[in-house]
Protein backbone atom coordinates (compact mmCIF):
# COMPACT_ATOMS: atom_id res chain seq x y z
CA UNK A 1 0.00 0.00 0.00
CA UNK A 2 2.69 2.21 0.90
CA UNK A 3 4.23 1.65 -2.23
CA UNK A 4 1.56 2.05 -3.83
CA UNK A 5 0.94 5.51 -2.26
CA UNK A 6 4.15 6.79 -3.30
CA UNK A 7 3.49 5.92 -7.06
CA UNK A 8 0.87 8.31 -7.16
CA UNK A 9 2.19 10.49 -5.17
CA UNK A 10 5.46 10.72 -8.06
CA UNK A 11 2.73 10.29 -11.12
CA UNK A 12 0.99 13.52 -9.84
CA UNK A 13 4.43 15.25 -9.66
CA UNK A 14 5.76 14.09 -13.11
CA UNK A 15 2.64 14.85 -14.65
CA UNK A 16 2.51 18.70 -12.82
CA UNK A 17 6.16 18.86 -14.38
CA UNK A 18 5.25 17.84 -17.72
CA UNK A 19 1.94 20.13 -17.70
CA UNK A 20 3.86 22.96 -16.29
CA UNK A 21 6.67 22.50 -19.08
CA UNK A 22 4.28 21.96 -21.94
CA UNK A 23 2.99 25.77 -20.38
CA UNK A 24 6.56 27.00 -20.36
CA UNK A 25 6.72 26.29 -24.53
CA UNK A 26 3.60 28.16 -25.30
CA UNK A 27 4.57 30.99 -23.21
CA UNK A 28 6.62 32.71 -26.39
CA UNK A 29 3.31 32.20 -28.43
CA UNK A 30 0.60 33.57 -26.10
CA UNK A 31 2.95 36.18 -25.17
CA UNK A 32 3.15 36.88 -28.85
CA UNK A 33 -0.69 36.38 -29.25
CA UNK A 34 -1.19 39.18 -26.48
CA UNK A 35 1.08 41.88 -27.48
CA UNK A 36 1.68 40.86 -31.09
CA UNK A 37 -1.82 40.78 -32.46
CA UNK A 38 -4.41 40.97 -29.46
CA UNK A 39 -3.58 44.44 -27.98
CA UNK A 40 -2.70 45.93 -31.36
CA UNK A 41 -6.11 44.75 -32.78
CA UNK A 42 -7.89 46.62 -29.77
CA UNK A 43 -5.96 49.49 -30.00
CA UNK A 44 -7.18 49.48 -33.96
CA UNK A 45 -10.74 49.19 -32.68
CA UNK A 46 -10.96 52.12 -30.47
CA UNK A 47 -9.24 54.27 -33.20
CA UNK A 48 -11.80 53.47 -35.76
CA UNK A 49 -14.68 55.48 -33.46
CA UNK A 50 -12.02 58.04 -32.94
CA UNK A 51 -10.36 60.65 -34.85
CA UNK A 52 -6.68 60.86 -34.25
CA UNK A 53 -3.99 63.91 -34.06
CA UNK A 54 -0.11 64.01 -33.02
CA UNK A 55 0.83 66.10 -30.75
CA UNK A 56 4.69 66.55 -30.09
CA UNK A 57 4.14 66.24 -26.37
CA UNK A 58 1.35 64.55 -25.73
CA UNK A 59 1.73 62.01 -28.61
CA UNK A 60 -1.44 60.64 -30.36
CA UNK A 61 -4.71 62.51 -29.63
CA UNK A 62 -7.94 60.68 -29.96
CA UNK A 63 -11.19 62.53 -30.21
CA UNK A 64 -14.38 60.14 -30.28
CA UNK A 65 -16.99 60.37 -32.78
CA UNK A 66 -18.39 57.55 -33.17
CA UNK A 67 -19.49 55.66 -36.61
CA UNK A 68 -18.66 58.74 -38.10
CA UNK A 69 -15.50 57.38 -39.82
CA UNK A 70 -17.34 53.39 -40.77
CA UNK A 71 -19.84 56.36 -42.53
CA UNK A 72 -17.56 58.55 -44.32
CA UNK A 73 -15.71 54.71 -45.54
CA UNK A 74 -19.12 53.59 -46.80
CA UNK A 75 -20.85 56.48 -48.11
CA UNK A 76 -18.53 59.34 -48.32
CA UNK A 77 -15.15 57.67 -50.07
CA UNK A 78 -15.61 57.11 -53.63
CA UNK A 79 -12.54 55.16 -53.94
CA UNK A 80 -13.15 52.42 -51.14
CA UNK A 81 -16.67 51.49 -53.31
CA UNK A 82 -14.04 51.01 -56.38
CA UNK A 83 -11.64 48.91 -54.44
CA UNK A 84 -14.91 46.80 -52.86
CA UNK A 85 -16.30 46.35 -56.50
CA UNK A 86 -12.58 45.08 -57.11
CA UNK A 87 -12.70 42.49 -53.96
CA UNK A 88 -15.72 40.82 -54.59
CA UNK A 89 -14.76 40.38 -58.31
CA UNK A 90 -11.58 38.80 -57.26
CA UNK A 91 -13.26 36.69 -54.61
CA UNK A 92 -16.11 35.27 -56.81
CA UNK A 93 -14.33 35.05 -60.11
CA UNK A 94 -10.57 34.18 -59.65
CA UNK A 95 -10.85 32.08 -56.43
CA UNK A 96 -13.00 29.27 -57.87
CA UNK A 97 -10.77 29.51 -60.79
CA UNK A 98 -8.18 29.28 -59.15
CA UNK A 99 -9.10 26.00 -56.28
CA UNK A 100 -10.36 24.32 -59.69
CA UNK A 101 -7.26 24.70 -61.50
CA UNK A 102 -5.59 23.44 -58.93
CA UNK A 103 -7.68 20.01 -58.35
CA UNK A 104 -7.56 19.93 -62.32
CA UNK A 105 -3.06 19.93 -61.72
CA UNK A 106 -2.98 18.25 -58.85
CA UNK A 107 -4.81 15.27 -60.38
CA UNK A 108 -2.57 15.26 -63.18
CA UNK A 109 0.17 15.38 -61.03
CA UNK A 110 -0.95 12.98 -59.25
CA UNK A 111 -0.77 9.83 -62.46
CA UNK A 112 2.07 7.60 -63.14
CA UNK A 113 4.18 10.54 -65.63
CA UNK A 114 7.63 11.37 -66.06
CA UNK A 115 8.91 14.52 -64.67
CA UNK A 116 6.73 14.79 -61.97
CA UNK A 117 8.35 15.83 -59.51
CA UNK A 118 9.85 18.50 -61.97
CA UNK A 119 6.18 20.13 -62.75
CA UNK A 120 5.51 20.61 -58.63
CA UNK A 121 8.66 22.21 -58.43
CA UNK A 122 7.73 24.24 -61.74
CA UNK A 123 4.15 25.58 -60.09
CA UNK A 124 5.45 25.86 -56.79
CA UNK A 125 8.23 27.97 -57.76
CA UNK A 126 6.13 31.11 -58.02
CA UNK A 127 4.76 30.88 -54.66
CA UNK A 128 8.66 31.70 -53.49
CA UNK A 129 9.43 34.19 -55.79
CA UNK A 130 6.49 36.11 -56.27
CA UNK A 131 6.85 38.20 -53.25
CA UNK A 132 4.67 41.27 -52.31
CA UNK A 133 6.61 43.72 -53.77
CA UNK A 134 8.27 41.58 -56.54
CA UNK A 135 4.40 41.29 -57.23
CA UNK A 136 3.87 45.18 -57.50
CA UNK A 137 6.65 45.66 -59.62
CA UNK A 138 5.68 42.85 -62.27
CA UNK A 139 2.51 44.06 -62.38
CA UNK A 140 3.78 47.89 -63.10
CA UNK A 141 5.92 46.54 -66.08
CA UNK A 142 2.92 44.54 -67.52
CA UNK A 143 4.31 41.25 -66.55
CA UNK A 144 1.57 40.03 -65.22
CA UNK A 145 -0.82 39.66 -68.53
CA UNK A 146 -0.38 37.54 -71.45
CA UNK A 147 0.14 40.31 -74.15
CA UNK A 148 -2.14 40.00 -77.09
CA UNK A 149 -4.32 37.35 -76.03
CA UNK A 150 -7.72 39.61 -76.87
CA UNK A 151 -6.38 39.35 -80.56
CA UNK A 152 -7.39 35.44 -80.95
CA UNK A 153 -10.69 34.89 -82.71
CA UNK A 154 -11.98 33.00 -79.43
CA UNK A 155 -12.17 36.44 -77.74
CA UNK A 156 -14.01 38.49 -80.81
CA UNK A 157 -16.88 35.79 -80.41
CA UNK A 158 -16.69 36.08 -76.73
CA UNK A 159 -16.97 39.64 -76.92
CA UNK A 160 -20.23 39.48 -79.14
CA UNK A 161 -21.91 37.30 -76.41
CA UNK A 162 -24.04 39.45 -73.37
CA UNK A 163 -21.90 41.22 -71.02
CA UNK A 164 -22.88 39.06 -68.09
CA UNK A 165 -21.07 36.11 -69.73
CA UNK A 166 -18.72 38.07 -71.62
CA UNK A 167 -17.41 40.33 -68.69
CA UNK A 168 -15.86 37.18 -66.76
CA UNK A 169 -14.51 35.38 -69.14
CA UNK A 170 -12.64 38.61 -70.44
CA UNK A 171 -11.87 39.21 -66.34
CA UNK A 172 -10.23 35.98 -66.00
CA UNK A 173 -8.58 35.82 -69.21
CA UNK A 174 -6.61 39.10 -68.24
CA UNK A 175 -5.36 37.57 -64.92
CA UNK A 176 -5.03 34.37 -65.66
CA UNK A 177 -1.53 34.52 -64.44
CA UNK A 178 -2.52 35.01 -61.45
CA UNK A 179 -3.80 31.84 -61.80
CA UNK A 180 -0.45 30.21 -62.25
CA UNK A 181 0.91 32.38 -59.51
CA UNK A 182 -1.60 32.04 -56.70
CA UNK A 183 -2.12 28.17 -57.09
CA UNK A 184 1.26 26.39 -55.59
CA UNK A 185 -0.06 25.87 -52.03
CA UNK A 186 -3.29 24.97 -53.22
CA UNK A 187 -2.21 22.19 -55.74
CA UNK A 188 0.85 20.53 -53.21
CA UNK A 189 -2.11 20.52 -50.43
CA UNK A 190 -4.38 18.40 -52.77
CA UNK A 191 -1.64 16.44 -54.37
CA UNK A 192 -0.74 15.32 -50.54
CA UNK A 193 -3.94 14.41 -50.13
CA UNK A 194 -4.52 12.45 -53.56
CA UNK A 195 -1.65 10.60 -51.90
CA UNK A 196 -3.39 9.43 -49.21
CA UNK A 197 -6.54 8.19 -50.48
CA UNK A 198 -6.38 4.33 -50.77
CA UNK A 199 -6.07 3.11 -54.11
CA UNK A 200 -8.34 0.21 -52.77
CA UNK A 201 -11.35 2.26 -53.63
CA UNK A 202 -10.57 3.01 -57.29
CA UNK A 203 -10.00 -0.64 -57.81
CA UNK A 204 -12.75 -1.48 -56.67
CA UNK A 205 -14.84 0.86 -58.43
CA UNK A 206 -12.95 -0.02 -61.84
CA UNK A 207 -13.98 -3.89 -61.27
CA UNK A 208 -17.53 -2.82 -60.75
CA UNK A 209 -17.52 -0.89 -64.17
CA UNK A 210 -16.87 3.07 -63.09
CA UNK A 211 -15.35 5.20 -65.97
CA UNK A 212 -12.85 7.53 -64.90
CA UNK A 213 -15.09 10.42 -64.79
CA UNK A 214 -17.40 8.42 -62.61
CA UNK A 215 -14.20 7.93 -59.95
CA UNK A 216 -13.14 11.39 -59.88
CA UNK A 217 -17.20 12.65 -59.51
CA UNK A 218 -18.04 10.04 -57.15
CA UNK A 219 -14.84 8.84 -55.21
CA UNK A 220 -12.39 11.70 -55.88
CA UNK A 221 -14.25 15.01 -54.96
CA UNK A 222 -16.56 14.00 -51.74
CA UNK A 223 -13.30 12.18 -50.22
CA UNK A 224 -11.27 16.08 -51.49
CA UNK A 225 -14.19 18.12 -49.87
CA UNK A 226 -12.20 18.81 -46.96
CA UNK A 227 -9.28 19.58 -48.27
CA UNK A 228 -11.08 21.79 -50.97
CA UNK A 229 -12.60 23.93 -48.44
CA UNK A 230 -8.84 24.47 -46.44
CA UNK A 231 -7.40 25.36 -50.22
CA UNK A 232 -10.53 27.53 -50.53
CA UNK A 233 -10.09 29.46 -47.39
CA UNK A 234 -6.35 29.62 -48.11
CA UNK A 235 -6.83 31.22 -51.23
CA UNK A 236 -9.48 33.70 -50.51
CA UNK A 237 -6.77 34.63 -47.36
CA UNK A 238 -3.62 34.72 -49.58
CA UNK A 239 -6.13 36.78 -52.51
CA UNK A 240 -7.25 39.42 -49.86
CA UNK A 241 -3.49 39.92 -48.29
CA UNK A 242 -1.84 40.32 -52.06
CA UNK A 243 -1.67 43.71 -53.62
CA UNK A 244 -4.01 42.79 -56.17
CA UNK A 245 -6.70 44.31 -54.31
CA UNK A 246 -6.45 48.32 -53.37
CA UNK A 247 -7.42 47.96 -50.10
CA UNK A 248 -3.99 47.53 -48.40
CA UNK A 249 -2.88 50.76 -50.66
CA UNK A 250 -5.86 53.10 -49.14
CA UNK A 251 -5.08 51.61 -45.31
CA UNK A 252 -1.20 52.61 -46.18
CA UNK A 253 -1.99 55.58 -47.46
CA UNK A 254 -4.53 57.75 -45.80
CA UNK A 255 -2.84 56.14 -42.61
CA UNK A 256 -0.96 59.44 -42.22
CA UNK A 257 -3.22 61.42 -43.73
CA UNK A 258 -3.92 64.85 -42.03
CA UNK A 259 -7.81 65.12 -42.96
CA UNK A 260 -8.67 61.14 -42.03
CA UNK A 261 -5.86 59.64 -39.99
CA UNK A 262 -5.28 56.73 -38.04
CA UNK A 263 -9.25 56.13 -37.06
CA UNK A 264 -10.25 56.07 -41.04
CA UNK A 265 -8.05 53.97 -41.78
CA UNK A 266 -9.00 51.66 -38.86
CA UNK A 267 -12.45 51.49 -40.33
CA UNK A 268 -11.33 50.29 -43.69
CA UNK A 269 -9.46 47.89 -42.09
CA UNK A 270 -12.16 46.35 -39.83
CA UNK A 271 -14.60 46.53 -42.55
CA UNK A 272 -11.83 44.40 -44.95
CA UNK A 273 -11.74 42.17 -42.15
CA UNK A 274 -15.49 41.50 -42.23
CA UNK A 275 -15.53 41.17 -45.86
CA UNK A 276 -12.98 38.22 -45.49
CA UNK A 277 -14.89 36.59 -42.77
CA UNK A 278 -18.08 37.03 -45.01
CA UNK A 279 -16.31 35.76 -47.71
CA UNK A 280 -14.71 32.75 -45.52
CA UNK A 281 -18.56 31.80 -44.26
CA UNK A 282 -19.72 31.92 -47.97
CA UNK A 283 -16.79 29.15 -48.69
CA UNK A 284 -17.40 27.06 -45.78
CA UNK A 285 -21.47 26.89 -46.49
CA UNK A 286 -21.17 25.57 -49.78
CA UNK A 287 -18.29 23.25 -48.42
CA UNK A 288 -18.95 22.07 -45.74
CA UNK A 289 -19.10 18.24 -44.52
CA UNK A 290 -23.05 17.22 -45.53
CA UNK A 291 -24.39 15.23 -42.69
CA UNK A 292 -24.63 11.80 -45.17
CA UNK A 293 -20.70 12.09 -45.93
CA UNK A 294 -20.51 12.88 -41.78
CA UNK A 295 -22.59 9.38 -41.43
CA UNK A 296 -20.49 7.32 -43.87
CA UNK A 297 -17.60 8.43 -42.41
CA UNK A 298 -18.58 7.18 -38.78
CA UNK A 299 -20.07 4.33 -40.37
CA UNK A 300 -16.07 3.42 -41.62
Amino acid sequence: MNKLYEFKQWFRKYKTKKQLFSLLLVCPWIAGFIFLLLIPLGQSLIYSFCTTRSSTTEGLLLTPVGIENYHNVLFVDPVFKINLGNFFRLMFLLVPIIVIFSIIIAVLLNTKMKGRRLLRAVFFLPVILTSGPMLEQLQRIGATRIQGMETFFVFSFIQDLPSVISSPIMYISQRFVYVLWFSGVQILVILSALQKVDGGIYEAAKIDGATSWQSLFFITLPIMRPFILLTTIYTVVDIAGSSLNGMQSQIQSRMFDSASGFGFSAAVSWLYFLLIIMCVLVAWLILRPRKDEKKRRSYR
